[in-house]
């Protein structure tokens, strides 16, 4: 609500400049535009959506009038701590989704003296229920300065800040899911009120769940935000209030000979006030199930009080679905089925031909609150003494009535005058035969027997939920597959709605994660054809059996005995590790290389794991100081299925034998003569190297010291050449040492 600004008019503002003097004066000395004044009040919202998914909302009322452009603010930042802890567990930046004005009641000879807007901003989020499962629940906040400068009942109004406020309860409750999303359908109040004149206006909201809400007045949070920090991050609750005005309190935010009220059931505000100006009031809305209290939000907003001239009565008249008239305190039964029989007649006279006319229609018991109502039209007019407004009344909804009791309703008339009015209204109470609201059912196509199946194995099932009263909305679900004992074991079902019938699929395969055993789980049908809602619970037994698990094996290649090896040779073999069980993780090792007698021997074998196969080679590279032996090699292969880990271990018996060497004396006398006997001289042929030593070089010498043949390879032997027959000298080189000699050469 903003302050008055004048009109054209100046015939129907004589007892307004009072008034005008005021706000306007208020208006002057309020901060400059840069701290900001624009808020005229709103509240938050939390709306539960499926898979952890929440919509988060936020609805401000600006001021459009004196509220300063630059505080429109195209995101806002909310903040999400648990109850009684500083620490913030998670942010949301909200964005701008919509802005639109407020249509207030057009005064005939005034205009208006208020242009609000209302801006809506909203993000989807995902919570996990994990992180939201403390029971002392969580709160959203949101912090922001500056409030509408002229407000009458408070102190410093255009330096006051405002926190919206939203308490919810925990994810997670019982180990299981717990779903809600906060009361909604909140709504500004329709205008002004008149100086000592009862105001009246439905300022409450829904709950989308059915919890039960309760409304308490409440006075508004200034939090820590300033002019000089008007953005704050919200901090920890709890914040600092307004400060009041003198004569103002929490009870008495706008005073008079009835001060502020709101109807603890409805959220209906009244108030009858003694002192003309602009006045901020909160109202908290709790939100209760099965008796126990989940949630709040707080609300916020102003109302304007002008003075205003008398209005005319009007005369309200009800008639019942047979065209007779209503007759108070009397109880209209009204048919089974939705039609015309369950519509009232409504008719309205003025003398007053100027007064534009608004209905509306209120629930006054608890049988009241879930009936579907509807009016039409909504408003219309009265253009003289002789002239009728007719309109409807219907309550369409069949569900309604189905408990036999009878409803309260009152319906309202409101009339706007030269400002804004009084109202007229009219009890009446409907009644609708009882019917029985038959439950759901579920259906589960399960094979003979007790469903079972090997871990590692799929099975599935059709879930079908189905409801025989028509048209209503059926849900099929597995609530427990998030708690503690079943969300690691995989198990898939679906949550699926439909008119009528709605089918899912529950799949599991099986891990290692689900020992064997019996399992329960839980299936839900519930049925949304008449409040409350209706469930049935059906618990489904798997059975889970272990799968088999036979040993690994070891392959050995080449295969058979394994030869022994010489010192200073080297020994390779493949091993390989195979488990034909299904998604076995295999591995293959020798696991005491690095253990005494084996340590230090040079013996290789790298570690190999993989899937069903597994492969490694075992690698030894003797030396010449390898002790000739036996040595044992433990080979371990390894499956692990589901656990425990099965081993199978393998000795392997390594031989290393001594390296014997050929020591045969080379001859003295060759004969090069081409008959196939003693015709080429190879003196190092028959000295084979000792372990670890190399052959280098043979070289031949004449008796007079020239080399006449020389080669690298030990085996190689010479045919004379074009030497003469006489007496040569040899000399073996090896790595270590030499070997000379002669030979006589004979032609």
């Amino acid at each position: 609500m903003l302050p008055p600004r004048l009109s054209a008019t100046t015939r129907c503002l004589r007892p307004y400049w009072q008034f005008l003097v005021l706000v306007l004066t208020g208006w002057l000395a309020a901060p400059l535009p840069g701290t900001a004044t624009h808020i005229v009040g709103g509240h938050l919202g939390m709306e539960a959506r499926s898979n952890n998914q929440y919509f988060l909302r936020m609805t401000l009322y600006f001021d459009a009038l004196n509220g300063n452009p630059t505080a429109l603010d195209s995101t806002v930042q909310l903040v999400l701590r648990r109850r009684g802890a500083p620490t913030i567990l998670d942010t949301a930046t909200l964005p701008l989704l919509s802005s639109d004005s407020i249509i207030y009641p057009t005064i005939p000879c005034q205009g208006s003296f208020v242009a609000t807007k209302r801006l809506e901003y909203g993000l989807l989020v995902t919570l996990n229920p994990q992180r939201y499962a403390d029971p002392r629940g969580y709160y959203i906040a949101w912090e922001r300065c500056c409030r509408n400068g002229s407000i009458t009942n408070i102190i410093r109004p255009g330096a006051a800040g405002s926190v919206f406020y939203l308490a919810f309860p925990a994810l997670v409750r019982n180990g299981a899911a717990f779903r809600n999303s906060s009361p909604q359908g909140f709504q500004p109040t329709p205008g002004y009120a008149c100086l000592g004149e009862t105001f009246r206006a439905a300022f409450g909201g829904s709950d989308p769940d059915g919890d039960s809400l309760a409304y308490d007045l409440t006075t508004p949070l200034n939090g820590f935000s300033t002019n000089l920090n008007v953005r704050p991050v919200a901090a920890p609750a709890p914040y600092p209030s307004v400060d009041w005005a003198p004569g103002f309190d929490s009870t008495r935010q706008i005073s008079g000979a009835q001060p502020l009220r709101v109807d603890a059931r409805t959220g209906e505000i009244t108030f009858t006030s003694d002192q003309l100006g602009l006045f901020v009031f909160g109202v908290r809305c709790s939100e209760y199930r099965r008796g126990v209290k989940i949630g709040e939000v707080r609300r916020e907003f102003q109302q304007l009080v002008v003075q205003c001239p008398r209005s005319i009565p009007v005369q309200l008249r009800l008639r019942t679905p047979g065209a007779a008239p209503y007759v108070p305190g009397s109880v209209i039964a009204l048919p089974t089925a939705a039609g015309p029989g369950r519509c009232l007649g409504v008719a309205i006279t003025s003398a007053d031909s100027i007064q534009p006319i608004r209905l509306s229609i209120q629930p006054l018991n608890a049988a009241a609150g879930s009936w579907t109502t509807a009016l039409s039209p909504p408003a219309g007019r009265v253009r003289g003494q002789r002239d009728t407004l007719r309109a409807t009344v219907c309550l369409p909804n069949s569900c309604n009535g189905r408990d036999g009791r009878p409803a309260a309703f009152r319906l309202i008339i409101r009339k706007d005058g030269c400002l804004i009015p009084d109202a007229d209204s009219l009890d009446f109470l409907v009644a609708a035969p009882a019917l029985p609201d038959r439950p759901p059912g579920l259906q589960i196509g399960l094979p003979a027997g007790l469903p079972t199946v090997q871990i590692g194995d799929s099975i599935a099932f059709p879930i079908t939920g189905f409801d025989p009263d028509p048209d209503t909305q059926v849900r099929v679900e597995a609530p427990d597959l998030l708690s503690s004992a079943q969300v690691g074991l995989g198990i898939r079902c679906p949550t699926i709605s439909g008119l009528n019938r709605a089918q899912t699929r529950l799949t599991w395969r099986p891990t290692c994660a689900a020992a064997a055993g019996d399992y329960q789980i839980r299936l839900r049908v519930t049925s949304f054809g008449c409040p409350p809602e209706q469930r049935r619970d059906t618990l489904l037994t798997v059975r889970v059996v272990a799968r088999p698990d036979a040993a690994p094996r070891l392959l050995l290649t080449p295969t058979g005995a394994i030869p022994p090896v010489t010192a200073g040779d080297s020994l390779a073999l493949t091993l390989t590790s195979i488990d034909l069980d299904a998604e076995a993780q295999v591995r293959v090792e020798a696991p005491d290389l690095q253990l005494p007698p084996l340590a230090g021997l040079g013996i290789g074998c790298r570690p190999a794991s993989g899937l069903n196969r597994a492969q490694t080679r075992l690698t030894w590279r003797t030396t010449c100081a390898t002790p000739p032996g036996v040595y044992s090699v433990r080979v371990r292969v390894a499956s692990t299925n589901c656990p425990p880990e099965q081993r199978r271990d393998t000795v392997l018996t390594l031989r290393v034998a001594p390296r014997v060497l050929a020591q045969e004396a080379p001859y003295n006398i060759f004969t090069p003569n081409g008959d196939g006997r003693n015709d080429t001289f190879a003196p190092a042929a028959g000295l084979e190297p000792a372990c670890g030593q190399i052959f280098r070089r043979l070289r031949i010498f004449n008796r007079w010291g020239r080399e006449v043949f020389a080669s690298p390879d030990r085996l190689a032997a010479w045919a004379g050449g074009d030497a003469a027959s006489g007496i040569y000298y040899y000399v073996l080189e090896y790595s270590d040492r030499s070997y000379k000699g002669w030979v006589e050469l004979v032609r």
